[in-house]
């Protein structure tokens, strides 16, 4: 019975008008049958269940086990992982042979791991992952965790982004920022744009729970900056437009890194007011076009007391990547995204 109403939801992918999924998307919806589970619960939690430091160490995903009792909730989810063995298939590997058309031993030795594309509800993801015994999953887990854990973190920045912009993206605002300061970026409706009369700055902020973004500018002839410059400026800058901020030199750190194909430095740490008693995590990206001869510096921080800051600070960098120097619309305005 349980096989029965697993394919017939199966089915109900190609001819049922999909919901929308729901749930946290950072969820990982495991379903596996008891055995399954058993074998490969810790190596899941291993692979998957990383970390990031936001202040505190922050899980950017946790893996939740759903047996086939509890499919009708687990369908819904925005990613699924659905485990199966050869040698102990049960409800679930048996449905992955059916829906496949394939023994499990044949889709392990010739598609041990399958990505399917809103099976059970839009905006979903799913994966199959199938081997011989469980102690050769944990192998097909660990060969394939890499792979995994980046398509399921697109997938959650796709599901924030879709649902950061729910309300469209402030696209006359971005044509008059590329009007007045040839540049640009594009933030949702109705983030609140603050433009500075005195200094290269512009700033955006969205409150409930307070996000912070600011873009400053300026000229810069040298192919070159120093890491100390912009730890300077920031302290400079934030001092003056956020009501005496300053960073906590114990919690910063720098790296090196890519920014739409321009060599950037990026600042992370932590940020304290104590006029206000508040703080939180910031992120700086400080980059140089070459063809403008400028210096840019985007600044992503947020305050959001008792509750995660993974994702705040996730909307904060996806806004952050609609950045275009000079008149080159970005991605929402060509249809990128």
């Amino acid at each position: 019975m349980k096989l029965k109403l697993l394919m017939v939801l199966f089915l109900c992918t190609l001819a049922c008008i999909k919901p929308r999924s729901g749930g946290d998307y950072r969820e990982i919806a495991v379903i596996a049958d008891e055995p399954t589970w058993t074998a490969v619960e810790s190596t899941l939690v291993l692979s998957l269940e990383r970390r990031v430091t936001l202040l505190e160490k922050e899980s950017i995903f946790w893996v939740h086990w759903y047996t086939p009792d509890m499919l009708e909730t687990a369908r819904r989810r925005p990613a699924l992982l659905l485990l199966g063995t050869a040698d102990n298939p049960g409800i679930i590997g048996r449905a992955i042979s059916s829906i496949v058309g394939d023994s499990l031993s044949a889709i392990a030795e010739k598609q041990p791991f399958m990505k399917l594309e809103d099976p059970w509800a839009r905006g979903q993801k799913a994966f199959i992952l199938v081997s011989e015994t469980g102690e050769s999953l944990n192998n097909t887990i660990l060969s394939a965790s890499s792979r995994l854990f980046d398509e399921l973190y697109t997938h959650y920045e796709t599901q924030v982004r879709e649902r950061l912009y729910y309300r469209g993206p402030h696209l006359r605002q971005a044509q008059h920022l590329r009007d007045s300061y040839d540049w640009s970026i594009e933030t949702p409706r109705p983030w609140q744009m603050i433009e500075s009369d005195s200094t290269n700055l512009v700033r955006f902020v969205k409150s409930q729970p307070d996000r912070f973004m600011f873009i400053f500018w300026t000229s810069w002839e040298d192919s070159t900056f120093r890491a100390e410059y912009c730890l300077k400026k920031r302290r400079d800058l934030v001092w003056e437009y956020y009501d005496e901020d300053e960073v906590d030199d114990d919690r910063t750190y720098f790296t090196w890194t890519d920014f739409q194909g321009r060599k950037a430095l990026e600042i992370t740490g932590a940020w304290i007011n104590w006029k206000t008693t508040s703080g939180g995590p910031f992120r700086t990206i400080c980059f140089i076009d070459e063809i403008q001869q400028r210096l840019y510096m985007i600044d992503l921080s947020t305050f959001a007391p008792d509750r995660p800051k993974l994702y705040p600070m996730t909307q904060l960098g996806i806004i952050a990547e609609t950045f275009r120097a000079g008149k080159e619309p970005g991605p929402f305005a060509t249809g990128e995204w």
